[in-house]
């Protein structure tokens, strides 16, 4: 006996907050159209772009594919940011099908997961060039803390400011400079978070350039902006701990912490 199984009608479904971050994230704040260069979010803070479906959300919609689900059509997957003209243009599916659309989002994207070479693309720094100067002993470091590594505490130590060192030198002057100011803002304020407006007054910056930040630092894995224990207050966060470590250091020794982050002078935890 044969049984009528309702149909589930499309729906537009409200984008999960985790899936507009990583389209944000991923998109440089940038539309997602070859060579276009229209902000997502302005100066202001103000989101002025648009979310669009690869695959549409209504039978009318361009690209609709009637064998996705609700859920399918809201995921990540399925959602790239554009500007409202290329928004539009994207509408004649004959011009634009599925796989050209997948393909502009995946080359789109690909730029920015990893933004510092975006950065280092775009970005021309106004200075001379700084070669690393890593650190070979650390003994200041164990002077300064009391402290005697032994040979593989020593090398385990060594490896990890030789890997940040690799890191920073390749993120741009200006975001080191940005780096710098922001690691003491995040040693001050000891256990608490920083609010990211705050972090921006304090740099001088604005909205985009610490948003790029962020995107520079997460594509190291050194920190970035995150929701304060989902309670929605956006908050500037330093993760890694050898750079929390150097700000304690240059504290104690009164050095300036620009040494390290912008002239990568590592060579100052020895003697």
């Amino acid at each position: 006996m044969a049984t009528d199984v309702e149909e589930v009608k499309p729906k537009r479904l409200a984008i999960d907050p985790a899936v507009l971050r990583e389209l944000f994230l991923k998109s440089g704040n940038m539309c997602a159209f070859p060579g276009c260069k229209h902000l997502m979010i302005d100066a202001e803070g103000t989101f002025i772009g648009q979310i669009a479906h690869i695959e549409g959300v209504g039978k009318k919609s361009s690209r609709f594919n009637k064998d996705m689900d609700n859920k399918q059509r809201a995921a990540f997957s399925n959602l790239l940011l554009l500007c409202y003209k290329h928004h539009k243009n994207t509408d004649n599916e004959k011009k634009y099908p599925v796989a050209a659309m997948q393909k502009m989002k995946a080359d789109h994207e690909a730029i920015f997961t990893h933004p510092e070479r975006a950065l280092l693309a775009t970005m021309k720094d106004q200075a001379f060039e700084f070669t690393p100067q890593k650190a070979k002993n650390l003994k200041r470091v164990q002077r300064v803390y009391e402290a005697e590594y032994d040979e593989k505490t020593l090398k385990k130590e060594l490896k990890g400011y030789s890997m940040l060192v690799d890191a920073l030198k390749e993120i741009p002057l200006r975001m080191r400079k940005l780096l710098a100011l922001a690691v003491m803002r995040d040693y001050r304020a000891g256990d608490k978070y920083v609010l990211a407006e705050v972090m921006e007054q304090a740099l001088n910056s604005n909205i985009q350039e610490m948003r790029t930040l962020s995107q520079v630092l997460e594509g190291h894995n050194l920190g970035g902006i995150e929701d304060e224990d989902g309670t929605g207050r956006w908050v500037f966060a330093i993760w890694d701990s050898s750079l929390k470590e150097l700000a304690d250091f240059c504290t104690k020794e009164e050095l300036d912490i620009d040494s390290f982050i912008i002239d990568l002078r590592f060579d100052q935890l020895d003697e």
